[in-house]
């Protein structure tokens, strides 16, 4: 009946996700069938890992071990493991996740045989540090590769913005493990006297199985199942080059200030969360009553704690900080940091300080599935997500490791006279404190961290920027016009404003001839919007006449007084349309589909956008059949703004084009709407390197 409100609890949780809006980035639901497919298996093996790995906690119960051997074995396994990182990690991204999983589960599953076998002869009798440290420590190796395959792995099937609710499924991977160790194992230890071997013998045998169902059921990336690949948004989007060395890879990965953090950040984690999950018990039977309601259901609190953690985790980290993973692990050190002072406080009640420890382990848990379990994957990218993964996990067990020695160090035997005095159990969470500091310190110094795609090489000399030629003008424009008369009512064309439906050249030399005028600047006194060409004022500048390097010295003050005016509706008014547009526009309406504009531009706009379609012609906002979908405020940046405004667009009804002047919004729109007619305007841009995706054509304006 253990699993039971554990089984309930994920029912609910499957509910709450389910009925949360979906983060669409354009996957089918034959893609998200056989996604579940893969990671279904692969998360149950990486499960019951820890319960390969875990398992030997149960010795202290069976007495087969005491703290301080237990301790001894456990650190030479959680410095294996931490190292086997930076061998395991690279190979995992040379040779795939599937490799790594199946490879762990073989080889975990082996070892915890032979410590089966060892056990049942009694070659651990006379020499068990020994005995278990070599062969629990080559069990920790191959237990190295379970998180780095399923980061690996889902790195390729998860976009970026749909991982923090996968770091949150990671954290109750995690929860489902430590119930399986913890739970399970003392049940084996306890319901076998005499026959230590079960509690070896029983991972041994599942893991066997889980290797068979992993080997038939996962595969590495998407088109390996049938399905096609994306980019999934990471810090490998746009690298299309050649992999470099492993150790130009982990330099970049060691030198990587944001990676390290979250490595840091990772190792308060594993301080903190095995203070916890390895002592609390022995605490609390120690100097309180053996029938605790913490203490005697351990193992399904634990769970129960780590699936909350992880599902809170993962929604506030899509949900409100949009994507952005250390906001999350500061708010749940926060708690920790509470925790710890709360737990010093009642050192005295171990039957109420178990509650607050409950509270502590969800928010590590929360803290360790959002980034180890994402974060790795978001900085590391697809292409280095075993390297990242390897780098940071390493520096988990690092934590892990010290916490063995130290805390292992001042607190009382188990069973001895000192143990039973609670005054000699404060070191306890005197030593969470700094832990729990250090890491919400850190979190903070990258609260607003997130990924940024690989820059794609500048193009050389002979191709300067991708131009559209007039040639096939007409039949992308009835391409677009023939999706929106089949859609009919319920089809939306989308299109930008600036330099997609607007040319904004007569706002932008409005706003620099004022500027020259208030700062005596004679030679940009008859500046035309002709001299225009991109988003540069010193282009501008130049082509007026001025020096380069006297536009280098103006641009400063200039931009400042063109930021100040451009963005505001007094000025909008003066845009024109792109040659075409109005007509083509005309054209839309007629087909019965509806038109969406989407624009960077920011609600305080409005009325200026308004009066300016209604100046050039264009069909007006009636919040029926035209729609004009602004940024609620002018900070948002604008990738994040057109991704966010793709929800808003499924709402409306079925995107069946979309006209956008910026490649990597084109792109956008092309991977929330697959099936969508993507047309890319060659005006002008941001300049950024980034590559137009081949399926989306180009023209230069609306004219046939």
């Amino acid at each position: 009946m253990d699993f039971l409100p554990i089984a309930i609890l994920l029912v609910v949780v499957a509910f709450v996700i389910g009925r949360l809006p979906k983060v669409e980035v354009g996957h089918s639901d034959a893609y998200r069938r056989r996604r579940a497919l893969n990671w279904i298996p692969l998360g149950l093996t990486y499960a019951f890992l820890y319960m390969g790995r875990y398992n030997l906690n149960a010795t202290l119960d069976a007495k087969v071990l005491d703290p301080s051997q237990y301790g001894e074995i456990f650190l030479v396994g959680a410095w294996v493991y931490g190292c086997a990182f930076l061998v395991n990690g690279p190979l995992t991204d040379r040779l795939g996740g599937r490799f790594a999983i199946l490879t762990a589960a073989a080889g975990s599953a082996t070892m915890n045989a032979l410590m089966s076998l060892a056990t049942q002869f009694g070659y651990t009798t006379n020499r068990p540090v020994l005995v278990f440290s070599v062969l629990y420590g080559i069990n920790m190796y191959f237990q190295s590769f379970g998180a780095v395959a399923v980061i690996k792995v889902n790195s390729a099937w998860f976009h970026v913005r749909e991982r923090g609710v996968f770091g949150g499924i990671f954290g109750i991977l995690i929860s489902l493990g430590n119930y399986f160790a913890f739970d399970w194992g003392r049940k084996i230890a306890l319901g076998f006297p005499g026959h230590i071997e079960w509690l070896f013998r029983v991972p041994a045998t599942i893991l066997a199985g889980f290797f068979i169902i992993s080997f038939i059921l996962v595969r590495d990336t998407p088109s390996d199942a049938g399905h096609k690949d994306f980019d999934p948004g990471d810090a490998s989007s746009g690298d299309t080059g050649p992999r470099p060395p492993v150790f130009t890879v982990l330099g970049r990965m060691l030198s990587n200030p944001v990676i390290m953090v979250i490595a840091f950040i990772e190792m308060c984690s594993g301080f903190m969360r095995d203070s916890m999950t390895h002592w609390f018990k022995t605490y609390a039977t120690a100097v309180g009553p053996k029938d605790q309601f913490v203490v005697t259901n351990w193992g399904t609190l634990i769970c129960v704690a780590g699936i909350l953690g992880g599902t809170f985790a993962g929604i506030i980290s899509d949900r409100l900080f949009h994507s952005r993973r250390p906001p999350v692990a500061a708010v749940l050190y926060t708690n920790m940091l509470l925790g710890a002072l709360l737990l010093l406080a009642l050192i005295g009640r171990p039957e109420v300080a178990g509650f607050v420890v409950m509270f502590m382990i969800m928010s590590v848990l929360g803290v360790h599935g959002v980034l180890s379990g994402t974060a790795s994957a978001d900085f590391g990218g697809k292409k280095n997500a075993g390297i990242a993964t390897g780098i940071i996990d390493g520096f988990v067990y690092a934590g892990v490791g010290i916490q063995s020695a130290l805390i292992g160090h001042f607190l009382p035997r188990k069973g001895s006279e000192a143990a039973a005095v609670v005054d000699n159990w404060r070191i306890w969470p005197e030593l969470m404190l700094p832990a729990a500091t250090v890491g919400l310190i850190l979190a903070t110094r990258v609260w607003n961290a997130k990924p940024k795609a690989h820059a794609a090489p500048a193009p050389g000399p002979a191709s300067k920027r991708r131009r559209a030629s007039r040639e096939g003008h007409a039949k992308v424009l009835d391409q677009a016009l023939e999706a929106a008369r089949a859609a009919g009512s319920k089809g939306i064309v989308v299109f930008d404003l600036d330099s997609t439906v607007f040319d904004n050249r007569p706002r932008q030399a409005k706003i620099l001839g004022e500027w020259a005028s208030a700062r005596d600047v004679t030679e940009l006194a008859n500046v035309q919007p002709s001299h225009f060409d991109g988003w540069d004022l010193k282009v501008a500048m130049t082509n007026c006449g001025i020096k380069p390097e006297r536009a280098a010295e103006l641009f400063p003050d200039a931009k400042t007084f063109w930021r100040e005016r451009f963005f505001t509706s007094a000025y909008c008014v003066l845009d024109v349309g792109i040659p075409g547009a109005r007509e083509f526009l005309a054209q839309v309406g007629e087909t019965g589909a509806q038109i969406a504009y989407v624009t960077g531009r920011d609600e305080g706009m409005r009325d200026g956008t308004v009066d300016g379609m209604k100046n050039v012609g264009f069909p007006v906002p009636d919040g029926k059949s035209v729609h004009l979908i602004m940024k609620p405020t002018p900070k948002e940046e604008d990738d994040a703004w057109k991704t966010r405004a793709t929800e808003q667009l499924r709402a409306l009804g079925r995107v069946v084009a979309a006209f956008d002047n910026e490649p990597a919004h084109a792109n956008i729109y092309k991977a929330a709407f697959p099936d969508a007619f993507v047309v890319h305007l060659d005006t002008d841009d941001s300049a950024r390197p980034v590559t137009l995706a081949e399926q989306v054509p180009s023209i230069l304006d609306f004219v046939r």
